[in-house]
């Protein structure tokens, strides 16, 4: 794990924590441990230089140079809003569990942010619409630039420090699930922690999600993995919470343009009370992307074909808060040849 070349003894001299800290390039925070792997310390550069300066000697023990009270985040308590104000003040985070040992760090030099949140990618599709393209490749690993789709979508999601996913598979499973297997176990920050869903049958756009035993997060992210997007899932996340929603789905303006002048009638008499040349209206239509509270999934039925569409149709009716989250972020739907074309031009110039 990443987190481990930035851990050392509290037995340590300076002398030795200097060497450990020359190799960390950018990333010079080393988190001091005791016998029993608590945290006790952290050291950096700065420290060692005040600790010269004040008279130690590059062979005492690394926790006279050491900050004794690190900032830190316990992973079983953490709110959002420290996670800001953290990133303001700090690059490396170490994430703790009940015991105070380091399970994780947060690096906000390559994350934005360390969301609460399982993902889940459905990636069951044939891609009938891409054939010939989808023969004899799965629709979520033909390549937009130089990856596929789903790794897109994997490597932004880590960007907010999602770890866990999800992915639910049907045709050509295997591939799909060998080529992550391949590509993240090296992965150099191997922070990707995958569990396979296989469908027996084809269970429409959501209801693979009910086969999902164990959710660690009490929030879930559900995204289709042929998309290409530059949403900013904090702000998605924040939004969700602030609004204490059960249910927020990404909305895209889709815009439609009439060729006519359109009138509006006085249908008691067919009075004419108005006339807009050529209108254009913009309508927010779904992007495939979700966020629920874990309790939603067992509103999944199990074993059975069902849509994104029929769950929140369910939910309005039972009456949970259900959100809409409009955004003009970048967004592409890979499912048609043209629009695969159109992101492989997009994403020379995108930076994901």
């Amino acid at each position: 794990m990443l987190y481990k070349k930035h851990i050392a003894s509290s037995k340590i001299n300076a002398k030795e924590g200097l060497k450990i800290l020359n190799n960390l390039n950018m990333d010079k925070v080393l988190f001091l441990l005791d016998d029993k792997k608590k945290l006790v310390g952290s050291l950096t550069d700065g420290d060692l230089r005040r600790g010269l300066i004040s008279g130690l000697t590059i062979d005492d023990s690394a926790l006279k140079f050491a900050e004794l009270k690190p900032a830190f985040i316990k992973q079983s308590s953490y709110s959002m809003e420290k996670i800001v104000s953290f990133r303001e003040k700090f690059q490396i985070l170490p994430i703790l569990n009940d015991k105070m040992q380091i399970i994780d760090i947060i690096n906000f030099r390559v994350q934005n942010s360390y969301l609460p949140v399982d993902a889940i990618l459905m990636a069951g599709g044939l891609g009938s619409r891409l054939k010939p393209l989808t023969d004899k490749i799965p629709k979520s690993l033909l390549k937009v630039g130089d990856k596929s789709s789903i790794e897109h979508n994997l490597d932004r999601l880590s960007k907010f420090g999602i770890s866990k996913y999800y992915v639910c598979l049907n045709h050509m499973g295997n591939q799909i699930e060998n080529h992550l297997k391949n590509i993240y176990s090296n992965h150099e920050n191997n922070i990707f922690d995958f569990q396979f869903i296989y469908e027996e049958f084809k269970m429409g756009t959501i209801g693979a999600v009910s086969k999902i035993n164990k959710i660690q997060n009490d929030y879930v992210l559900i995204t289709n993995a042929d998309v290409i997007t530059k949403i900013d899932y904090e702000k998605f996340f924040l939004d969700f919470e602030n609004k204490n929603a059960d249910l927020s789905m990404i909305t895209i303006p889709y815009s439609v343009e009439i060729p006519y002048g359109v009138t509006s009638i006085e249908t008691s008499d067919n009075s004419i009370v108005s006339l807009e040349e050529k209108p254009n209206y913009t309508h927010f239509c779904n992007a495939g992307i979700y966020l629920i509270k874990k309790s939603i999934i067992s509103e999944i039925p199990k074993e059975t074909y069902y849509d994104a569409t029929d769950l929140i149709q369910k939910l309005i009716k039972k009456k949970y808060k259900i959100i809409s989250y409009p955004t003009y972020d970048y967004w592409m739907d890979i499912g048609s040849i043209d629009d695969f074309r159109q992101a492989n031009e997009d994403i020379k110039n995108l930076d994901l």
